[in-house]
């Protein structure tokens, strides 16, 4: 399945997006597979709805999510500012430091 130029076929599960545990949601995305950086676990994943509580990332960008307590994959933005999470579909979306 294609939409704007994006690919959207895979497993869709839900993830979990945070910033430092606040603003939590809980969007879809497609699992991509494992990611090749981050803790034991961790998947590629491609946003499918547009999150409401975070500006970025959003519809179509690729994130790393990581399991958490209870095994729940998810995606910190660890306080980063907005202005230095850069985005854009198709490409990774990564703050970790």
């Amino acid at each position: 399945m294609h939409d704007a130029g994006v690919v959207l076929t895979g497993s869709t599960i839900k993830v979990c997006l945070v910033n430092e545990g606040d603003d939590v949601e809980t969007p879809w995305a497609i699992d991509l597979g494992p990611a090749d950086s981050g803790p034991d676990g961790s998947r590629r994943v491609r946003l499918i709805n547009v999150p409401f509580m975070h500006a970025k990332p959003t519809w179509g960008d690729v994130v790393i999510v990581t399991p958490v307590e209870g095994g729940r994959l998810t995606w910190n933005g660890g306080g980063v500012p907005y202005s230095e999470i850069h985005h854009a579909a198709s490409k990774m979306v990564d703050v970790t430091r």
